[in-house]
């Protein structure tokens, strides 16, 4: 299973390493109750987070996690007053029917190599040589990605709140994600440097036909397939309601600027040639009327979307990236776990009409 894993090392406090070589940092969201809060409010909110991300260059990628987790350990009352004592005992008796949720957002930076010269070139056949150089791109690379995360936490101190996970708190996030037995999700040994990939692995994952499965539960896996034409603060809210545990995590990497203005050329010059057949103009003579060939409108409005691009990118300053979503869905019932993909469904298939047409292809069950 350690074999499927990404994270290989610890480097300092704040960073980890990939088996690719590129690192990553780990932000935990303290999260803003929506209940009184109104729209304006929220979109408030989520514009700030929108703005944030605009100090992500092509070469990071932001993920964000959402885990739900049922029956969570309870805290214990930090006094014996009859008030808490109480307080603590009625919370016990219900803990079949509660949940916690818990945010994070991890920040990955691919590492690029900029060193090109003969001295680079002849510095991988030597091993000491080869070692060095690494550890100063290690130190640089770990440099650039700890000042946009600590700049991503100024921005977001007043609204989110984030701050970066240390040590621990990141590799026991890493273990929530892979592990759903409680007890194996916990960080009860000392951690070290290296090998995070078998630290993290507590337990196998068994491939069946309809579903996975690990120790006791039964998993689903859901990605997007679709995306929608438009979203609005918020507009996950049902997805508490699915009665069961689960792990949403979605994936932004915004692309380059030239490798994007190149692509919708090459779209456009497609688009603007394909509108008219060659047909059309078989027999035609030199005194054809224009609104006698036939022109696919359809190839003509796509030049204009793509036209309407380009004048985001230059006029608006605004920028495009890829984005997936995908959620892990886990419980010890089988029934119960169908049950709950019905209910993500449902969530999905709720929302605004002008929404509706265009998520019913949203998710396509692995």
């Amino acid at each position: 299973m350690h074999e499927l894993l990404s994270p290989c090392a610890f480097v300092g406090e704040h960073v980890v390493l990939t088996k690719r070589q590129d690192l990553f940092s780990v932000l935990r969201v303290p999260g803003i109750d929506p209940e009184c809060l109104d729209a304006a409010q929220l979109n408030h909110i989520v514009q700030r987070f929108e703005a944030s991300l605009r100090i992500f260059g092509p070469e990071y990628r932001v993920y964000q996690y959402l885990l739900k987790r049922d029956s969570p350990e309870l805290p214990n009352a930090e006094h014996r007053h009859p008030a808490s004592v109480s307080r603590a005992e009625f919370l016990a008796g219900r803990a079949e029917s509660l949940y916690s949720i818990e945010l994070y957002v991890v920040v990955l930076r691919m590492r690029t190599l900029q060193d090109s010269t003969m001295r680079a070139f002849l510095s991988w056949f030597s091993v000491n040589q080869t070692m060095q150089v690494s550890r100063k791109e290690l130190a640089r690379e770990s440099e650039l990605l700890m000042n946009t995360v600590n700049s991503l936490v100024v921005q977001l101190q007043d609204t989110a709140r984030p701050y970066v996970l240390g040590r621990a708190d990141s590799m026991l996030f890493l273990r929530r994600l892979m592990n759903y037995t409680p007890w194996k999700a916990g960080v009860t040994s000392a951690i070290q440097d290296f090998h995070i990939d078998q630290q993290i692995a507590q337990a196998g994952v068994e491939c069946w036909p309809r579903h996975l499965k690990q120790d006791d539960h039964f998993i689903k896996v859901l990605s997007l397939s679709e995306l929608p034409a438009q979203t609005f603060s918020h507009v996950l809210r049902g997805l508490l309601s699915v009665p069961c545990g689960f792990v949403i995590c979605s994936e932004w990497k915004r692309e380059d600027n030239h490798k994007m203005r190149a692509q919708i050329d090459k779209k456009r010059r497609h688009y603007h040639f394909a509108k008219t057949s060659m047909m059309s103009y078989l027999g035609a003579g030199s005194d054809t009327k224009e609104h006698e060939i036939l022109i696919d409108d359809s190839k003509t409005a796509v030049v204009n979307e793509l036209n309407q691009c380009l004048r985001e990118m230059e006029v608006n300053e605004n920028y495009f990236g890829r984005f997936s979503l995908t959620i892990t869905l886990y419980h010890v019932d089988e029934p119960a776990l169908k049950r709950s993909v019905a209910k993500m469904a449902e969530v999905f298939l709720g929302l605004p009409p002008e929404l509706r047409q265009i998520v019913k292809r949203l998710f396509t069950v692995r």
